[in-house]
């Protein structure tokens, strides 16, 4: 018995996930060993990546984004201890 079409869309977009999270992984890592940069230096840098030639407004939607992200790992994070 093989995966239904959900199944597949939901593997090869976990795929994705895990594909994406390595290429940044290896990004931050030669960025920390090259340029001997910090973690936060590098998100810094990537967000303007992702922000650039946006308009304001999609700006600070990433920005609310992230820090709607970061809210809640920390509240997990407090949770489990």
């Amino acid at each position: 018995m093989g995966l239904s079409e959900e199944g597949k869309a939901l593997l090869a977009e976990t795929n994705e996930y895990i594909d994406a999270f390595d290429e940044k992984a290896t990004s931050l890592a030669k960025a920390k060993e090259e340029r001997g940069i910090s973690r936060k230096r590098w998100m810094l840098e990537e967000i303007d990546v992702i922000t650039e030639g946006r308009t304001e407004e999609e700006r600070a939607a990433v920005a609310t984004a992230l820090s709607n992200a970061e809210e809640e790992i920390l509240n997990q994070t407090l949770t489990k201890e």
